[in-house]
């Protein structure tokens, strides 16, 4: 939005960069390693990934949409959006300012260029922080 107008621009799809996003980690993902840490796989696009990789604006929203879909979520990290943007090609974005599924855009399938792929998730996964689930029913 330019700063002389109060009417949106097309940018709307746009985040700031001081907001953060969130990534659930699925309990039946094999993203989280015997010993607890995370793997970077995480972060990888696979093929049904057209759009990027799924983000959510807040750890509720992200809950949410998953339970839905009778997922369960094994944990959450949250990406700060200008450190995505500091990792060369990588870009969060959605569809329109109130959508609450942002994707992570920038980075390769994993099965078309896994090397290129490992890289930029082992990039993510160190500027991602963990996050605390809230309290369950």
């Amino acid at each position: 939005m330019s700063p002389f107008s109060s009417v949106p621009s097309d940018e709307s799809h746009l985040i700031p960069c001081h907001f953060l996003v969130y990534r659930m980690i699925l309990a039946d993902s094999e993203w989280l390693d015997e010993d607890g840490t995370l793997d970077p796989a995480v972060f990888y696009r696979r093929k049904q990934d057209k759009d990027g990789v799924s983000l959510a604006t807040s750890v509720s929203v992200g809950l949410e949409r998953l339970k839905k879909w009778g997922r369960a979520v094994e944990g959450c990290v949250s990406l700060h959006v200008g450190w995505v943007r500091n990792i060369e090609k990588l870009d969060v974005t959605r569809k329109d300012a109130t959508d609450t599924h942002p994707v992570i855009i920038g980075l390769p399938y994993s099965h078309e260029n896994p090397r290129e792929a490992e890289r930029l998730a082992s990039q993510l996964l160190k500027i991602a922080r963990n996050e605390p689930l809230p309290p369950t029913e």
